[in-house]
């Protein structure tokens, strides 16, 4: 949920050579409200309390619309302190977790397991098409 923000929305698109594109929407209000249809392939919430026991309720339905959807999409989350992002990890794991099949993702599969055996943090070394 946005707090405190104003009326201001902004679009912006952009495309790569491997045939991706993106295209960034921001408008003030709450997610469920705003984007009923929950289509987006990645949501951010930006030091957005998800956790934090004041704000918690509010997140309820917006979470609970992205876990319903038809297809599958990435929740990113920040947070303030390291202690807010393991009870918002916690709280996410436990209430809307799901074991997520590589077997559809082998060129993703691959990667990750490489990953694996090396030590945090752990970023892709290269773009999967």
């Amino acid at each position: 949920p946005e707090m405190g923000c104003g009326a201001s929305s902004s679009s912006h698109a952009s495309a790569d050579g491997c045939g991706r594109r993106l295209h960034l929407e921001i408008k003030p209000g709450l997610y469920h409200d705003v984007y009923p249809a929950a289509d987006a392939d990645l949501v951010v919430a930006m030091n957005a309390g998800v956790g934090v026991p004041q704000y918690y309720a509010m997140w309820g339905p917006t979470l609970d619309l992205l876990a319903r959807r038809p297809r599958r999409g990435l929740l990113a989350v920040t947070a303030y302190t390291p202690g807010e992002l393991v009870r918002e990890e916690r709280l996410l794991r436990y209430r809307w977790g799901l074991q997520l099949p590589l077997a559809d993702a082998p060129g993703l599969a691959q990667e990750l397991a490489a990953l694996a055996a090396e030590q945090p943090p752990w970023t892709l070394s290269r773009d999967i098409c």
